[in-house]
C-alpha cells in the first residue's frame, strides 16, 4: 500500500521525486528497496512519458534480498504486460538475470524462494508473448526450464505451459533442447 502510494505521489512532480526514489535503490535495508521499486512499477503505469532511470531499479534484480528481487521480477512482469518496449532494450541485461531467479537455491528453500521462481516463470512466459523477438528460447530451455519441470508442483504448471507455447512458436528449439 505505501508502495502504491508512493509511485502515485511521484507522478505529482517526476523530476523532483523519481530521482529521490532512485536515491533510495542503495538503502541497506532491502524492505526500502523493494519498496522503491514496487513504487516506480505503480508511477510508471500511469505515466506516459519514459522514465530514463529505469534499468538503476530493475537492476536491484541483482540484489541478495530475495524480496526485492520478487519485487523486480513482478515489476518486469507488469511492464512486459502493459508497456513492453520500455525494457525491450533492456532484456539483453535482464534475461539472463530473470533466469537466474528460476534456480532452486537450497540455502533459501522456504516458501519466499518458491514465490520467487513462480514469479520468475510467470516473466518468462510473459516475454514469451510480448518479446519473443528479444528471446532465445534455447538458452532458456536448458538447463532453466528443464530444472523447472523437475521443482514444485507450482513451479512444474507453469513450466508445462511455457513448454507448450515454446512447443508452438518455436518447436526447433524445444527439440533441440530435448
Amino acid at each position: 500500500m505505501v508502495a502504491e502510494c508512493l509511485g502515485k505521489i511521484a507522478l505529482i512532480e517526476p523530476a523532483k521525486l523519481v530521482p529521490a526514489l532512485k536515491v533510495r535503490t542503495t538503502s541497506p535495508a532491502a524492505f526500502i528497496q523493494a519498496t522503491v521499486v514496487i513504487a516506480v512499477k505503480y508511477s510508471i503505469m500511469e505515466r506516459r512519458e519514459k522514465i530514463d532511470e529505469i534499468s538503476s531499479f530493475l537492476m536491484l534484480i541483482k540484489d541478495n534480498d530475495s524480496h526485492v528481487r520478487r519485487a523486480v521480477v513482478l515489476a518486469l512482469s507488469t511492464f512486459e504486460h502493459n508497456k513492453p518496449n520500455l525494457i525491450k532494450g533492456l532484456l539483453p541485461d535482464l534475461l539472463p538475470l530473470i533466469y537466474d531467479q528460476t534456480i532452486v537455491k537450497q540455502e533459501l528453500i522456504r516458501t519466499v524462494d518458491l514465490e520467487l521462481r513462480k514469479a520468475a516463470f510467470e516473466c518468462v512466459d510473459t516475454l514469451l508473448d510480448s518479446c519473443l523477438d528479444q528471446v532465445n528460447p534455447s538458452s532458456f530451455i536448458v538447463p532453466y526450464l528443464k530444472s523447472g519441470l523437475d521443482d514444485h508442483y507450482d513451479v512444474k504448471m507453469h513450466c508445462h505451459l511455457i513448454l507448450s507455447k515454446l512447443a508452438d512458436k518455436c518447436p526447433t528449439a524445444v527439440l533441440a533442447g530435448s
